[in-house]
């Protein structure tokens, strides 16, 4: 399996920056072609996420409960997310001006963490992704040829 092949069945996972992809490709090429097929067996092993189902679902439909964050693996920021999200809606059960001071504020600030994810996770989540996959590389190429190795 050649370089190119690797790099287009994982583009849509990986980074879209020029720079990072010309460096994956690079390193896939200074691999046998032994090691790259070792390197193409082990992907589907990686958990690779998809930035796609992690936006519309994870961020977009279900981002102001923090399910973005726990696709992502970050468990503390997707509870207080969360956490944030309920105090809000508890906070709006209560009909009092103060009340309804606090509750615009939690809104606000649930909103404007809602709309910074939208930009950041799916960047986090394709870096995550070529680091695993650099990783692997890594791997393959230290290993001396011994398919055995783990």
């Amino acid at each position: 399996m050649n370089s190119a092949s690797i790099f287009l069945a994982l583009e849509k996972k990986l980074p879209k920056d020029e720079i990072l992809k010309q460096k994956l490709i690079d390193k896939l090429d200074t691999l046998s072609d032994e090691q790259r097929d070792r390197v193409f067996e082990r992907i589907p092993f990686l958990k690779l996420k998809s930035p796609a189902v992690i936006f519309w679902v994870g961020s977009f439909l279900l981002g102001h409960f923090g399910v973005n964050r726990f696709m992502i693996g970050e468990t503390l920021m997707g509870a207080l997310k969360l956490g944030l999200y309920l105090i809000s809606v508890v906070v709006d059960v209560f009909d009092s001006d103060e009340m309804s001071i606090l509750y615009g504020i939690l809104t606000i600030g649930v909103l404007i963490w809602w709309i910074a994810d939208l930009f950041t996770t799916g960047p986090k989540v394709r870096k995550e992704n070529l680091d695993k996959i650099f990783y692997v590389i890594n791997e393959v190429k230290n290993t001396k040829g011994d398919k055995n190795v783990e």
